[in-house]
């Protein structure tokens, strides 16, 4: 017999206080304001068999044993084995710097989101879609060692947009999860206001018209740069090619 699926999605505000370090950049001036949000959300996939939990965190990345207290914890919670919870990142340069209250901080609310999940499970389906946008460039000339902002651009590229969507048992999107890689640089290191990237940008753009969380995780970026670079608007228009690439797997 087909194990039967449930699933639940959560979101939680992670964004610091003004006045944070920042990372990325080799920046010394700290933050001074807030562009958007940052955002923690939760997916949980639970069969008779076992339990999944998939968290999505707007940060440039943690060491992977800066993760394991998340993945232990959710783990204990869940009563699942860590290795079935996920921690990944939309490798934002303008979050806060990883350190004990970050840490701590993302900690804290990686349980509370799974929490809440445990309390609205309910019968669901999944299904993954792929598409392709291009909305990113290599950032390295063949045979160039060092990373270039201008000058002819060559290079491979993963334009794949992964689109995981969980429907409630009356076809309604419960979550949305875009895979796409490119780094999180489309604001430059003159920045100093708190943001998600081209991340947030996408959520904020396709979530009301979803309806239900949508989740961002950064691929394998490599030497991908955000095509369109340097302003909010340019963060619009990144946004805009990988929602118009998702649309048809809605």
């Amino acid at each position: 017999m087909m194990a039967r699926l449930q699933a639940a999605a959560a979101t939680e505000d992670i964004t610091p206080e003004v006045g944070c370090a920042l990372a990325a950049y080799q920046r010394t001036d700290r933050s001074k304001g807030v562009l958007d949000r940052l955002e923690l959300s939760a997916l949980m996939l639970r069969s008779d068999a076992s339990t999944f939990v998939w968290i999505t965190v707007d940060n440039i990345a943690f060491l992977v044993g800066e993760t394991d207290p998340i993945r232990l914890g959710v783990a204990n919670l869940c009563k699942t084995p860590p290795s079935h919870v996920m921690v990944s990142f939309s490798h934002t340069h303008s979050g806060p710097e990883v350190d004990a209250g970050c840490l701590k901080l993302v900690t804290e609310k990686s349980i509370e989101a799974v929490t809440r999940c445990l309390k609205s499970l309910q019968p669901a389906s999944v299904g993954w879609g792929m598409a392709s946008a291009d909305a990113s460039i290599n950032r390295r000339s063949a045979g160039v060692s060092k990373a270039s902002t201008s000058g002819p651009i060559d290079g491979p590229v993963d334009r794949r947009v992964g689109v995981l969507r969980i429907n409630d048992a009356a076809g309604r999107p419960l979550a949305v999860l875009i895979r796409y890689s490119t780094h999180g640089t489309v604001l430059r290191g003159d920045n100093l206001l708190v943001s998600a990237d081209w991340p947030g940008a996408l959520r904020n753009e396709l979530r009301p018209a979803l309806g239900c969380p949508v989740m961002v995780a950064n691929g394998s970026a490599g030497d991908s740069n955000p095509r369109w670079r340097g302003s909010p608007n340019d963060l619009r228009c990144v946004a805009d090619a990988i929602a118009g690439a998702s649309a048809c797997q809605f």
